[in-house]
């Protein structure tokens, strides 16, 4: 067995012990809200509100940044979404394969709400969150670090628990949105004072 194989074996595996169990109709629905942490229809409104607060001069360097992170970070995910071109996670359902045996080997899935068919690498709820608690890791006060993560985590699991990605999914979308804000942080950091210690200094 290829070390590709191995991946996507242990991928379904995960994938089932996350999104079978049932933790009840109250939890799918705090995922389902949840899981909006994961766009810009949250964050973009959270961002401006932060903006237009007596600290815009402090943020303003942070925003740019974070913002054009997000922004590399959202055409990579994009791009490599086009060319992996991963199915969904219902696509190999044990009744999609039944149906459809050339699909391969088959799991078991629960979808929780809307079906998503396509492009399930990397995910983008969680580059998106990712992206974001890095920044705001960057920015803040250490000690918020650790809470944002966690939240940017939790995002993630709302993604295979409604059953629309997989973890391998999860963490690629992880990787890409750290990457594309770390990379604006860089470039930043070389052309003038990082954003955090443009906040540190009138902290």
């Amino acid at each position: 067995m290829d070390l590709r194989q191995r991946l996507i074996d242990w991928d379904f595996r995960a994938f089932e012990s996350l999104n079978q169990p049932e933790l009840g109709e109250a939890f799918v629905r705090f995922c389902a809200v949840a899981t909006w942490l994961g766009t810009l229809y949250v964050w973009v409104p959270i961002l401006l509100l932060l903006a237009a607060t007596r600290l815009r001069a402090r943020w303003r360097p942070f925003l740019a940044t974070l913002a054009a992170g997000l922004l590399v970070g959202g055409l990579i995910n994009a791009a490599i979404k086009r060319l992996v071109d991963r199915p969904r996670p219902a696509y190999y359902s044990e009744e999609k394969v039944r149906l459809h045996p050339e699909r391969g080997r088959p799991h078991r899935v629960t979808l929780r709400g809307a079906t998503e068919r396509k492009h399930s690498f990397p995910s983008g709820h969680s580059q998106t969150a990712f992206g974001c608690a890095l920044g705001l890791s960057l920015f803040v006060r250490r000690r918020f670090a650790a809470p944002l993560l966690l939240l940017a985590a939790f995002v993630g699991f709302t993604r295979i628990h409604l059953g629309v990605h997989y973890p391998l999914d999860v963490l690629g979308g992880a990787a890409v949105g750290c990457f594309g804000v770390a990379l604006a942080w860089r470039v930043a950091s070389r052309t003038r004072a990082p954003p955090a210690r443009a906040a540190s200094a009138g902290a």
